[in-house]
């Protein structure tokens, strides 16, 4: 008879190879098990790591991480203090053992207790609210499906809960693992051999109804993937004829069975953008990666300052546990920064990878072959498909991709959508206003545009997907002019990533005509999302391929959305598009196109009357149609030329904008109403009237959301004028940072429009010669963009320059002010708050700067 190891609380059966902790067994993989026997049996020795290594995995070549792995659960079990660690040695079983031989148990016992809990080595981090919500669901139902893509924790969380439901059923719980089943036959004989029934083979399932009545117990039937047709029969019998059965099935395709009541297993959920890094690290993927690095590696942890890199990681993983829990040993071995870097050539390489051995949960290969093997032929068309999809798609997007006519004319393909929501491949979003988004997880869009590659479809379902593209376009921008801003935004704003994917590919493709036609008509996209700095360069790059056998309406449609995003800084920039717009756009007759080019260069003249732009605005004024959408009209409103004398371009430049705004409103355009209300508080500080500005900048400012934000830049700019020139110096800097923040999401793109009050805010404090170098770097990137200053800039400029003068000689202000031109403007930025030193003669920071005498 074999030994018995026993030590407090906790004893080693040998030759059942089980662990048991105060009475209770406990499930623990072999590996795992011959460690504990390996150092258990040595007790009082230190065991070194490769003589562990030997013992165990042999000849197998394995890190030090997997031994990490093993030792943390084992010491989960049986306390920390069983097992100490022995630095640069190995590991010693600290605690005293005995070896006694076990007295026979009776059979009788034996066949009349209850079934046991499966134990688990681990909890599920973050699914205690998935616990809680399917246990309510078991109080009333007695079949309960899990459902969920694969690798999100479907099995765990159920064996979980089938150990809390043990109290509950005299007859105990069971767990029938259905991937170990090669036959449906053989399936009600597994389900009996785990409740330890005798069935009749020639009657299999009316034996095991029979046997199973009068039981009451729980099963789980897990991974009933592929065997949903047997599974909805039996099941089907048991709950017809075993009253006191409850079930629990997991399976990533849904099962037709009506007394069902499905519970769908979602990834684990990330940190909302906005909270802390120290409130981030509790987030559930979070917790996750931190925990199982940290069994990876003792030391290893997720610092604040790795919090971004974390975040980003178990983005790209979705969130899916499995995934998690694969890329954290890397992330201890070779750190957060470096694995999010390589990360999505990882994931980019599952898409060619094979599967290996029949482990469906060792890499995400094979899970991703085993879930794509559960689908029909043509929900796996659809699957491929939408690998082409970049950051997820809406209905439209899909019904161009899904295949319908294929098969049948008369489906639009959206029924295979459905199929893969169920399949947990196709996650659901439905936190846009009044849309439903769908995407592919991320390892599985990874996964699909390898199999349309080895297929040979990626090139046709790249061109769908790029005409697809197209057709959105064009209809967001005619829409444009007719819906609210807000439904606009709501409506396109998900679609970003494909435009991006779609121009590329045709770039790539030598389709530039396309490319051209989709740049032009994403124009309105990219400034309703406040991302001009990427748009300019979209389409700049796109308009490098515009040629005399380009179609002009395309030509001109890109020129002139490349003034409009220019148009938010009237910048010079701008008046070269709109020049060419305007002129292609009076070849085609285009009335409307031509109003709006003209409306841009005239815009782009502010504070820098001209007569282009007079020409520009008297044209304007004569194309303007009453019946054209207030939309249209705005940028006609807003291109009026402002007088030159001071009091009547602030009589004339409120009425201009009350006009502006009340069109704005008319159409819904939030961010033209607070383009209107942004200069109206500039107006008030024109006029003098400080309190005024400050208070209307202050109400803008609680008006905008994260998602205006040119608006939120402009207003933080004025508003920060205004704090200057009232001596607000403390609240001033506050701004300048909330300023400096804002401002660096649109790669500084109205810097230069702020420099002034950041140079006054410094010789206000004191530091001379920062604001020398401000006013540098301002009258250096006025001059470049040839850029008069506006009304209250100039002032700033003048009230600088008489501190200079006054403190500073000829000589230090040509120095200071020379160097200040090279600064980048979050230098510029930061050297206004104090983060960093005006630099010396030799570039080295200057801590003693003149101070006014």
């Amino acid at each position: 008879m074999s030994a018995v190891l026993r030590f407090p609380g906790c004893e080693i059966d040998v030759a059942l190879r089980v662990l048991r902790v105060r009475g209770a067994a406990v499930q623990l993989s072999g590996r795992a098990f011959d460690l504990l026997l390996a150092m258990a049996e040595r007790a009082g020795h230190v065991v070194t790591k490769d003589e562990l290594l030997d013992q165990v995995w042999g000849d197998k070549p394995v890190g030090d991480y997997n031994l990490h792995v093993h030792i943390s659960s084992l010491r989960r079990h049986v306390g920390r203090e069983a097992i100490r660690t022995v630095p640069g040695r190995g590991y010693c079983f600290a605690l005293p053992t005995e070896r006694v031989t076990p007295l026979p148990a009776a059979p009788a016992a034996i066949a009349n207790t209850p079934h046991a809990p499966e134990a688990l080595l681990t909890q599920p981090i973050g699914r205690e609210q998935d616990l809680q919500a399917v246990q309510a669901l078991l109080d009333t139902h007695r079949l309960v499906i899990i459902t969920g893509a694969g690798g999100v924790g479907k099995t765990l969380l159920a064996r979980v809960l089938l150990a809390r439901e043990h109290a509950r059923h005299a007859d105990g719980v069971v767990r029938v693992d259905l991937t170990a089943i090669d036959a449906s036959s053989n399936l009600p004989a597994a389900i009996a051999t785990a409740l330890r029934v005798v069935i009749d083979a020639s009657q299999p399932l009316a034996s095991l109804t029979s046997a199973a009545r009068p039981l009451r117990a729980a099963v789980l039937l897990d991974n009933a993937d592929t065997l949903v047709e047997p599974v909805c029969a039996v099941v089907s019998a048991l709950l017809e004829h075993c009253p006191h059965l409850h079930l629990i099935v997991t399976s990533q395709a849904p099962l037709a069975l009506r007394a069902a009541h499905i519970y769908h297993l979602e990834p684990l959920a990330l940190p909302a953008p906005s909270v802390p890094a120290s409130e981030a690290l509790h987030a559930p993927a979070l917790a996750l990666l931190a925990e199982r690095m940290a069994s990876a590696d003792r030391h290893a942890c997720i610092g604040l300052h790795e919090v971004n890199d974390a975040v980003d990681i178990c983005r790209q993983l979705d969130g899916v546990p499995l995934a998690i829990e694969l890329i954290a040993p890397r992330c201890a071995t070779f750190g957060l920064a470096r694995v999010r870097a390589e990360l999505p050539q990882r994931l980019a390489a599952v898409a060619t990878a094979e599967p290996q051995g029949s482990d469906r949960q060792s890499n995400l290969a094979n899970m991703m072959a085993w879930s794509y093997a559960l689908l029909t032929p043509p929900q796996q068309i659809a699957f491929r498909r939408l690998g082409v999809c970049s950051g997820g798609f809406g209905l439209d997007l899909a019904r161009h991709l899904l295949p319908h006519a294929d098969a049948d004319p008369s489906s639009d393909g959206l029924d295979l959508l459905a199929d893969l929501v169920d399949h947990g491949l196709v996650a659901v979003d439905t936190s846009w206003p009044g849309r439903v988004h769908y995407r592919l997880l991320e390892s599985a869009r990874h996964y699909a545009l390898g199999l349309l590659q080895r297929a040979g479809e990626l090139q046709a379902a790249r061109d769908a997907h790029a005409r697809a593209v197209a057709q959105l376009l064009e209809a967001a921008h005619a829409d444009f002019w007719h819906l609210p801003e807000a439904t606009f935004v709501a409506h396109y704003e998900h679609d970003l990533d494909n435009v991006r994917t779609a121009i590329a590919w045709c770039v790539q493709g030598n389709e530039t005509p396309a490319a051209i036609a989709m740049a032009g008509a994403s124009g309105p996209v990219w400034r309703c999302l406040s991302l001009h700095h990427e748009g300019v360069a979209l389409l700049h790059s796109l308009a490098l391929h515009i040629t005399p056998q380009s179609k002009p309406h395309h030509a001109a449609r890109l020129w002139s959305a490349i003034a409009l995003l220019y148009g938010e800084t009237a910048s010079v920039e701008g008046r070269e598009p709109a020049r060419l717009a305007a002129a292609l756009y009076e070849r085609l007759g285009d009335a409307q196109g031509r109003y709006l080019a003209l409306a841009h260069l005239a815009y782009s003249f502010r504070y820098a009357g001209a007569d282009e732009a007079t020409e520009a605005w008297r044209q304007v004024s004569e194309l303007e149609d009453a019946q054209w959408p207030a939309a249209v009209r705005l940028f006609g409103a807003r291109a009026k030329p402002e007088p030159g004398a001071l009091e009547a371009r602030v009589r004339d430049g409120r009425a201009i904008n009350q006009v502006r705004l009340a069109l704005a409103t008319a159409c819904g355009s939030d961010y033209e109403v607070n383009c209107a209300m942004v200069n109206l508080a500039d107006l008030a500080l024109t006029a003098g009237e400080t309190d005024e500005a400050v208070r209307l900048n202050r109400a803008l400012l609680k008006r905008l959301g994260r998602r205006h934000m040119a608006s939120r830049v402009i207003a933080l700019g004025n508003l920060l004028e205004a704090l200057v020139l009232s001596d607000a110096l403390t609240e001033a800097e506050h701004t300048t940072q909330e300023f400096l923040d804002a401002a660096r999401s649109l790669n500084f793109m109205f810097g230069m429009f702020a420099a002034d009050a950041l140079s006054l805010l410094c010789a206000k404090t004191g530091r001379v010669a920062a604001a020398a170098h401000v006013l540098g770097y301002a009258d250096h990137n006025y001059g470049a963009r040839h850029r008069e200053r506006g009304p209250n800039e100039q002032r700033l400029h003048d009230e600088v320059w008489a501190v200079l003068e006054q403190h500073t000689t000829a000589q230090e202000r040509d120095s200071w002010m020379s160097r200040g031109a090279t600064l980048s403007a979050e230098s510029v930025c930061l050297l206004a708050i104090g983060r960093t030193a005006a630099p010396d003669n030799g570039g080295v920071a200057q801590h003693n700067e003149a101070r006014p005498r």
